[in-house]
């Protein structure tokens, strides 16, 4: 019986310390999985969903875009189309094709004017990728927003608008020959409606587009 005790007390120390040993391991390795798997996270979340990328990865680095696209300026493996740049909308997953770069980007050398804040360009609104109108001032105060920003029915300037005087901008390069002049336009009545083209169903459309402001 006393060897037996003596053999306990004496093994007793080296277990606790083997017994601590393992518990100090298993804490650094859930840190390491930890930091792992906090790592893989934060990489995976910088990066564009893989439906979203319209281009083929070739290698590190390399990112070939479909036909049509262009890679987003920051070089993130993203490929927009180049009338989303600087339209007032954040394609690119990091929103480098919007910012503070698209008050000097030439939007009339891509086919598309400039808005009056100076801030984006135009929208394209038909199936086509075409523009709605070929003058300029027929997007000013016509009750659609062509500008992610409004600016193009900004109520201090439509109010007082005359539906027809020219507003400076910068003129389209591919105008190519030059269009007709603008078709007149007039206020509809009270200024509610905005401008429309004249014609015999001028007082129907400004009716028409005041209803769909109200609702």
């Amino acid at each position: 019986m006393g060897l037996v005790m003596a053999t306990t007390s004496s093994s007793s120390p080296l277990s606790r310390r083997k017994a601590g040993v393992c518990r100090v391991s298993l804490r650094l390795g859930m840190a390491v999985l930890l930091l792992c798997i906090s790592a893989n996270s934060c990489a995976a979340s910088s990066l564009p969903l893989p439906d979203k990328s319209n281009g083929v990865k070739e290698g590190r680095g390399k990112l070939y875009c479909f036909r049509g696209f262009t890679r987003c300026v920051s070089g993130i493996e993203q490929c927009i189309k180049p009338e989303q740049e600087c339209n007032g909308i954040k394609d690119c997953a990091d929103g480098s094709d919007e910012g503070h770069r698209c008050k000097s980007f030439d939007c009339a050398a891509t086919g598309r004017y400039t808005c009056p804040s100076g801030r984006m360009r135009m929208n394209v609104t038909t199936s086509f990728g075409d523009l709605r109108y070929t003058h300029y001032t027929e997007y000013l105060c016509d009750r659609v927003k062509d500008c992610a920003d409004g600016s193009d029915e900004d109520p201090s300037f439509c109010a007082s608008y005359d539906c027809n005087t020219d507003v400076p901008h910068k003129p389209l390069r591919q105008l190519v020959p030059a269009p007709p002049p603008p078709p007149h336009r007039r206020r509809c009545p009270s200024g509610k409606g905005g401008c429309v083209n004249r014609g015999k169903a001028v007082r129907w459309s400004c009716r028409l587009r005041w209803r769909r402001r109200k609702r």
